[in-house]
């Protein structure tokens, strides 16, 4: 039996690396109102753990109706998934946990309601995993991808004459945490810092003891590959097309491989993501192997340059741990004429949104005929 647990406060931990870390309201709130979600990747027999398990299993329930609704299925909630509060963990024959991602504070939490010391990660693991979630390993992989169809810089800094130096030669840059959340710890500098920027960054540096400097790139598409990391290596999961806003994720393309991949195709050659995907997955394999297992994701950026080519920014960030794009491949239609945008929308609560629309490539674009908007 595996239990899975939504903890989207997962990468705010990381970074407070402390076992009795407190997230925020609106992480619990999040976690509260849509902590049903593994069961839409879990196996019979498995459980999800969940703040309330009424609203859980009713949130999932229309989340199927609402898939089956939308593109014509007629799927049934898995009745042998079942859902379970803290205290009913120490009861279970519990052999596996599999949470959103892995740190100190979630294995406290799940210590202190009973679940069994030899399955959950070592303090030594808990080591690795964070150390590899660190973003300067963002520019070791762009440097083993490098070719003339990619671009990328990635720079740890650790003083401030180091990232003004970043600033002479780049102008725009972008100042990352080394660890932090979705669009949390991320500042756009344009010009002269200010005063404000200033002390952001003397905070990091005395906290977190480096900061991730890069240029500032033109974006004109965000998309990632999604890989799951086993004992026999790093294996390709698929494609992740979503979209943002200030860093922060707002949305996940729906639709098939065959679709994401078209319209990739149409800025840059799949050939060539096919193999940064290789290259990836023989890499982090390398590094990975013995030190992680679980999903993780590599987001990247179709980017404009001065000349107005397009090339392929292979690695702007690593989330090692599940991510959106996981949860998208488990709604992939299956029908190639419907796509559609998954987000998580909030308005008192947080809810799943899905607007799938009829696919149309007709006069060379991806359109929207046909809008089918449901939220659970």
């Amino acid at each position: 039996m595996v239990a899975h647990f939504f903890n989207p406060w997962h990468e705010m931990a990381l970074a407070c690396n402390k076992t009795n870390f407190t997230p925020p309201s609106a992480a619990y709130k999040l976690q509260y109102d849509i902590g049903f979600l593994p069961a839409l990747w879990a196996h019979d027999n498995d459980v999800v753990l969940v703040s309330d398990v009424c609203v859980a299993k009713r949130g999932y329930e229309e989340t199927v109706k609402m898939i089956n609704n939308v593109m014509g299925m007629n799927n049934k909630p898995n009745e042998n998934i079942m859902f379970v509060s803290e205290n009913q963990l120490p009861y279970l024959n519990i052999e596996k946990i599999a949470p959103w991602g892995w740190d100190k504070a979630s294995v406290a939490y799940l210590s202190r309601w009973g679940v069994r010391k030899e399955i959950l990660p070592s303090a030594a693991a808990l080591d690795a995993i964070r150390n590899l979630s660190h973003r300067k390993h963002v520019a070791k992989l762009l440097n083993i991808l490098k070719n003339e169809y990619t671009t990328g810089i990635s720079i740890e800094c650790y003083e401030m004459s180091e990232i003004e130096e970043m600033m002479r030669l780049y102008t725009n840059v972008v100042i990352k945490a080394p660890w932090s959340c979705s669009g949390r710890g991320i500042r756009f500098i344009k010009g002269n810092m200010t005063s404000h920027q200033f002390g952001w960054i003397k905070n990091l540096l005395k906290a977190q003891g480096s900061v991730i400097v890069e240029p500032y790139y033109k974006k004109v598409l965000d998309f990632g590959l999604e890989f799951n990391c086993t004992d026999k290596g790093v294996m390709y999961n698929g494609l992740s097309l979503f979209e943002t806003d200030n860093w922060a994720y707002t949305g996940n393309v729906l639709a098939t491989e065959a679709i994401k991949r078209e319209i990739l195709s149409r800025l840059v050659s799949v050939e060539v993501l096919d193999d940064i995907t290789r290259r990836i997955s023989e890499y982090l394999t390398t590094i990975y192997k013995g030190n992680y297992c679980g999903n993780f994701g590599v987001d990247m950026m179709i980017v404009s340059e001065e000349d107005g080519s397009l090339k392929i920014h292979p690695c702007v960030e690593i989330n090692l741990r599940n991510t959106m794009g996981h949860v998208a491949l488990q709604l992939t239609p299956t029908d190639a004429t419907i796509s559609g945008i998954l987000k998580i929308e909030y308005n008192h609560n947080y809810k799943l949104k899905i607007n799938f629309y009829e696919t149309n490539f007709d006069n060379g674009a991806c359109c929207a005929s046909t809008d089918f908007t449901s939220t659970v």
